[in-house]
Parts: structure tokens; sequence; C-alpha cells
């Protein structure tokens, strides 16, 4: 498979976007944001990771948002095209210090409150345990 990356300028000459494609014209990056935009200033702006068209990260957000200032505003985890998270919120707001104000939970792109997120988690991970032999005969 070949990557085709695309690139736009400001006129000064800073990185405007950035964008990987697959073969199939896809957004598309193994090690890193397939979609990047910057501020006139240089920084960075939006970060999204893609993996064959769909929003994906497996070890961390897969979108995050910037002041211009370079502060993080908005943090989102997806894992094949679904917001989803099993360690915590899939969107969390911070504010310029950095504080979360705002955390919403996901669980295969299905928002739950905070209380019921830790019982389908752990439902969740008990469906994905392999069945193994318990030694009973039939």
């Amino acid at each position: 498979m070949s990557i085709r990356i695309e690139e736009t300028y400001y006129p000064n000459s800073i990185l405007k976007f950035r964008c990987y494609y697959n073969d199939a014209n896809q957004f598309h990056r193994e090690d890193g944001p397939a979609y990047e935009t910057y501020y006139s200033n240089g920084e960075l702006q939006h970060s999204v990771w893609f993996l064959h068209g769909q929003i994906h990260r497996e070890d961390g957000p897969s979108i995050e948002v910037f002041r211009e200032d370079g502060t993080c505003q908005v943090r989102r985890w997806h894992i094949n095209g679904k917001r989803h998270r099993e360690d915590g919120p899939a969107c969390e707001y911070l504010s310029p210090t950095g504080q979360c104000f705002k955390s919403l939970y996901y669980v295969n792109d299905e928002r739950v409150g905070k209380p019921n997120y830790y019982r389908r988690i752990a439902l969740l991970k008990l469906s994905q345990k392999p069945v193994t032999d318990c030694g009973v005969s039939l």
C-alpha cells in the first residue's frame, strides 16, 4: 500500500494542513495522525488519527483540538470509527489550564452515564474472554 501526503501552506510558508491518504483515497496513517491543521502562527489546531478511512487509535485520543496558544481544548477516543474508550471518558473538554471540566462516556458509540459505564466495560471485557475447557465431560 502506498501513502500519499498532501500539504497546504499559508502565504508566510507556515504549514496550514497535512493529510495522509491510502490507495483508496481514504485518510490513513498507521504511525501518527492522518489529518492535521495548523494555525497561521504554526501551532497545531486539529489532529485526527485514521485507519482505512475510519477515525481510530488504540493508544490515546484519536482527535485532539488545540487552542491557538497550544493548549488542548478537546480530546476524543475512537475505535474503528466509533466513540469508545475502556479506561475513562471517550470525550474530554479541557480548560486553558488543562483541567477537564466535562467528560462524556461512550461504549461502542453509545453514550452512557458514568455509573453505567463501569458496568458496561466490565461486561464487555467478560464477553471478550476466551471460553476455556472446564474439565467437564458430556
